[in-house]
């Protein structure tokens, strides 16, 4: 698809630095971003941290941008990508945590077996 000249326009504008053309854009995609993100991850404080987060990226790099959809489309992938890696960082966290009460637990275990086993030990050598 072709960008429309109102869409080439906004996208100069961004790439310019303009701020007010940032401020249009952003109060009317960023929504729609995080419903994305919110669909994605399902909670909507960490989504609008990775929105955010790809807006700023997005805002870094601007000048390497020809058109509002390509725009678009590092947005959406930015936030894909970021809701993918909390995703992977909560699993791991939630691994992280059962390891540790089943090590907690385990090691409660071990811990009673090994005193029984030495109390049995000073038992039988006396």
């Amino acid at each position: 698809m072709k960008n429309t000249d109102a869409e080439h326009d906004l996208a100069r504008r961004l790439s310019d630095g303009d701020s007010k053309a940032l401020k249009i854009w952003f109060e009317s995609f960023y929504p729609s971003v995080c419903v994305f993100a919110v669909n994605f991850i399902k909670r909507r404080d960490a989504a609008e941290d990775i929105v955010l987060d790809a807006f700023v990226k997005y805002w870094r790099i601007r000048d390497q941008f020809l058109g509002i959809r390509q725009i678009h489309a590092f947005i959406y992938t930015s936030v894909r990508n970021g809701c993918i890696n909390f995703l992977e960082s909560k699993k791991t966290r939630e691994r992280i945590h059962a390891t540790r009460a089943r090590l907690e637990e385990t090691s409660y275990e071990l811990l009673i077996e090994e005193e029984s086993y030495r109390l049995l030990h000073v038992a039988i050598e006396l």
